[in-house]
């Protein structure tokens, strides 16, 4: 049930964050060229990463409260190469589509 709880807990926080990203992005100042292009197009990917995140999250609690602690640790180990990993092509490709990369992204903010 934990795990169940994790993954509709996700679905929500990434539905909740969906509907109010306007005022969310508005409320980081991320709702001005160039920078919203970059948003817009990050925030559906991050959103779909938090379901899977949870989940995975409270599969390595569960993991501790078995006393799997290397199981666990290997899993983290795993999330976080996977997930810095996806952060980078991600950038990569957001940065690309946004026109010349981060040195020009920061000097029109």
């Amino acid at each position: 049930t934990v795990l169940v709880c994790a993954l509709v807990i996700g679905l929500l926080s990434a539905l909740v964050l969906w509907l109010g990203r306007r005022p969310l992005l508005s409320a980081l100042s991320l709702s001005r060229p160039p920078l919203d292009d970059l948003a817009e197009s990050y925030l559906p990917v991050a959103l779909l990463r938090l379901p899977p995140l949870l989940l995975l999250r409270a599969s390595s609690a569960v993991l501790v409260g078995y006393q799997r602690v290397k199981a666990a640790s290997l899993l983290n180990l795993a999330l976080a190469c996977a997930d810095t990993a996806a952060f980078y092509l991600l950038l990569q490709s957001s940065l690309v589509l946004a026109g010349g990369g981060l040195v020009a992204v920061g000097a029109a903010v």
